[in-house]
């Protein structure tokens, strides 16, 4: 799980499946290790909080669903940011270019 959000950032980077090799993505984790960290708690940590706060909503099933939908959306675009943030921050450590 820890793999995935340097994978996805190496597909999106390098434009090609190959990014997500893991002979590239697993020493490019060790060089960013401190920075990449921070990306991986956030990872794992955003879908367990999104689910707490779509469990203790009550009410109408439909509203639920669209507040859920909406937090995806957030969750998913907030990660994308931190993911671009990074990557700008330790572009020079990945050396993938």
């Amino acid at each position: 799980m820890f793999y995935f959000p340097m994978a996805f950032l190496g597909v999106v980077i390098l434009g090609n499946l190959g990014g997500a090799n893991p002979i590239r993505v697993i020493p490019s984790i060790a060089r960013t290790l401190p920075a990449y960290a921070i990306v991986g708690v956030v990872a794992v940590g955003l879908p367990f909080l999104m689910n707490d706060i779509i469990n203790n909503l009550s009410g109408n099933p439909i509203v639920n669903q669209g507040i859920a939908t909406l937090l995806m959306l957030y969750f998913i675009t907030a990660h994308a940011r931190l993911l671009g943030i990074f990557y700008r921050k330790e572009a020079e450590k990945l050396n993938w270019f």
